[in-house]
C-alpha cells in the first residue's frame, strides 16, 4: 500500500510537472498567436496604405493619359487649322498670279498697241515734213 501511495504521489508530481509544462507551452502558444495577429494587422495596414497609394497613382496616371489625349486632340485641330490656312494661301497665291499674268497680257497689248502708234505718228511725222 506505501508503495502504491508513492507511485501515486510521483504521478501526482509528474502530472504537476507535465501540466506546468503544458502551461508554458499554451502560453508561448498564445503568445506566438497574439504576435501573429500583430503581424497580421500591420500587413493588413501595410497593403490598405499601398492601395492607397496604387489608387492615387493610377488617378493621377488616367489624368495623364487624358491630359496628352487633349493635348493631340489640341495638335490634331491646330493642324487642321494650319492645312486650312495654307490652302487658302495657295489659292490666294495662285488668284494673284493669274491676275498679274492678266496684267502682263494687258500690257503686252499695250506695248503693241503703243508701238503701233509710235509708228503711225512716225509715218505721219515723215509726211508732213514731206509735204512742206
Amino acid at each position: 500500500a506505501e508503495e502504491e501511495r508513492r507511485q501515486a504521489e510521483e504521478e501526482r508530481r509528474q502530472a504537476i510537472v507535465e501540466c506546468g509544462h503544458a502551461e508554458e507551452e499554451l502560453k508561448n502558444v498564445q503568445q506566438a498567436e497574439a504576435e501573429a495577429q500583430q503581424t497580421r494587422a500591420d500587413l493588413e495596414a501595410q497593403i490598405a496604405a499601398m492601395s492607397l497609394v496604387e489608387s492615387s497613382v493610377m488617378e493621377e496616371a488616367q489624368q495623364s493619359r487624358d491630359e496628352v489625349e487633349a493635348y493631340r486632340q489640341e495638335a490634331a485641330a491646330a493642324q487642321e487649322g494650319a492645312r486650312v490656312a495654307e490652302s487658302k494661301a495657295n489659292e490666294h497665291v495662285a488668284e494673284v498670279e493669274n491676275e498679274m499674268r492678266a496684267l502682263l497680257v494687258a500690257l503686252e497689248q499695250q506695248k503693241a498697241a503703243s508701238a503701233h502708234k509710235v509708228q503711225l505718228l512716225g509715218r505721219m511725222l515723215q509726211e508732213l515734213a514731206a509735204s512742206q
